[in-house]
């Protein structure tokens, strides 16, 4: 049986008077789910709710059994295992792709060959000692996957990571994306477009609220 890596529950973000959720959703180890919505659907603010960078207002979220958010509890976010690769660059301006990738990987992340050899494959590896100013915006983003790979998180968060490529470039992300979840990491995908059997949750939007929030009785 294979064993459950994230799983949501009773999730509700506030983004000043929008709610998200309440949101259920399941993803186990080595598999890709997808999360779609279209635009200010609220799956950006999802994700990062997931990643520990915007406060929940309630539920829980468990990652391998182990609760980082709710019922009292809430690991930091750089302590959760999980990654998160958004859709503006996060990328920091004043180190290189390979400065990035040796400051995030850790004990558990990729060690030099093994950033050289992902970099490669996403056709980086000319580029790794380059700032993200002396790189395009498809390469900014295809480094960005670099990083969040090479920190060796169980769990990526990938907020429309196709956006902005060529075809090119989208096999190769699509191809780090498979080789992760043979690794036994998963990912869980943001997107507007259904992606058929990976689809685990369809966001219709966030609601408006424009007195204090408080929870239903028992």
């Amino acid at each position: 049986m294979t064993a459950e890596r994230l799983a949501v529950k009773g999730l509700i973000v506030r983004r000043g008077n929008f709610i998200v959720g309440p949101v259920d959703l399941h993803l186990t180890a080595g598999t890709v789910g997808v999360v779609v919505g279209d635009n200010g659907s609220g799956k950006s603010t999802l994700l990062l709710a997931l990643a520990g960078l915007i406060t929940v207002e309630e539920g829980i979220v468990t990652l391998d059994g182990s609760i980082v958010e709710g019922a009292g509890s809430r690991v930091d976010p750089w302590r959760r295992g999980i990654a998160i690769l958004q859709q503006s660059s996060g990328l920091w301006p004043h180190l290189s792709l390979r400065q990035q990738c040796r400051l995030v990987a850790g004990s558990d992340g990729f060690d030099g060959a093994g950033i050289t050899a992902c970099a490669d494959r996403l056709a980086l590896v000319d580029l790794l000692d380059r700032k993200p100013t002396d790189l395009s915006g498809g390469e900014a983003q295809r480094g960005e996957l670099l990083r969040t790979l090479a920190s060796g998180a169980r769990l990526i968060l990938a907020d429309e990571p196709f956006s902005g490529q060529h075809p090119a470039g989208v096999e190769k992300m699509e191809d780090e994306f498979r080789r992760a979840t043979a690794a036994g990491r998963s990912v869980l995908i943001a997107s507007h477009r259904d992606d058929g059997d990976r689809v685990l949750l369809r966001l219709g939007g966030p609601r408006r609220q424009d007195r204090e929030f408080s929870s239903p009785g028992p």
